[in-house]
């Protein structure tokens, strides 16, 4: 082989090694759908189960792609990103004196927004919305030791419990839900979104 031939081998080695190679990976929800009855931990017949996080990146040697690699090639990869939940409320200096005075959690403001700092670690964002509406499902639950006691500490404090008499949901005159699960009382904000405490 040729000088010139050996060096372009080379080179074109050297940018096939360079170059990442994306392989997608099927939809889980379709890979389940091919799959025959009776292998419900998605697990194919001597396979791995799919990770399903939509593409395997690799530099061509099975070595994983950096971050930025994996942005440029449209792969999305939240794993690690520092996820927050929120909610709307009419009125935020209400919401700040509720969640801050009356509940207890620690509360910052920035921008005309609150930030809600939970024992787990994370974050809620409240921000104001002019056509705001409550949210119909519970946007907090506060697990506690004692559910009958944090019931009346909270109604000390004027806080109205919900009552609910249905075939479905049944309350007691404190408010509280027993026998279906943990004991759990609902109640609501100055907005009228709904919050609950459970039996942790």
């Amino acid at each position: 082989m040729s000088s010139e031939r050996v060096d372009e081998y080379l080179a074109t080695r050297f940018r096939a090694e360079q170059q990442p190679i994306v392989r997608p990976i099927r939809d889980p929800m379709e890979e389940h759908a091919r799959r025959p009855a009776g292998l419900l931990c998605g697990r194919a017949s001597g396979g791995r189960p799919s990770s399903g996080r939509g593409a395997e990146v690799t530099n061509g040697h099975g070595q994983a792609a950096t971050k930025k690699t994996a942005r440029r090639y449209g792969v999305t990869m939240f794993g690690q990103a520092k996820a927050f939940s929120g909610f709307s409320v009419d009125d935020i200096p209400a919401a700040k004196r509720f969640y801050g005075d009356t509940l207890g959690l620690e509360v910052t403001e920035n921008n005309g927004m609150l930030e809600l700092h939970l024992a787990t670690g994370g974050t809620v964002l409240v921000y104001p919305k002019p056509n705001h509406e409550p949210a119909t499902f519970t946007i907090l639950n506060f697990p506690v030791d004692d559910v009958a006691k944090a019931v009346a500490d909270l109604k000390a404090r004027g806080v109205r419990f919900e009552s609910y008499d249905t075939s479905d949901l049944k309350t007691d005159p404190d408010g509280v839900n027993r026998g279906i699960g943990p004991d759990i009382a609902w109640f609501t904000d100055p907005a009228g979104n709904i919050l609950a405490v459970l039996e942790a």
